[in-house]
């Protein structure tokens, strides 16, 4: 996953980003989950939503590497970390 985020003065999310590669056919762009982060601070609750729209968004196969539900919860972790650590590159964990 790639995570871009826009933060103003006060720290509410301006813009927002989200792709997801190797959950799909092809790279995915987590619509949802960039809407939900626009003209909202990225606290935890508001980076849990996000996630879990990205989750949903994602659409793995099963194969020998997991089942579809683990790597969906993956792209559910992977993504709240991504999201927190943009946060902080962009000044909102000050």
């Amino acid at each position: 996953m790639a995570v871009q985020l826009e933060l103003d003065a006060r720290g509410t999310c301006e813009r927002a980003g989200i792709g997801l590669t190797n959950v799909g056919s092809m790279p995915i762009k987590a619509v949802a989950a960039e809407a939900a982060l626009q003209g909202k601070r990225p606290d935890e609750a508001t980076i849990k939503r996000a996630a879990d729209l990205a989750a949903q968004a994602a659409q793995p196969a099963a194969d020998l590497r997991g089942p579809a539900e683990y790597k969906k919860d993956l792209v559910r972790v992977l993504t709240a970390r991504a999201l927190r650590k943009a946060v902080e590159r962009a000044g909102g964990g000050k």
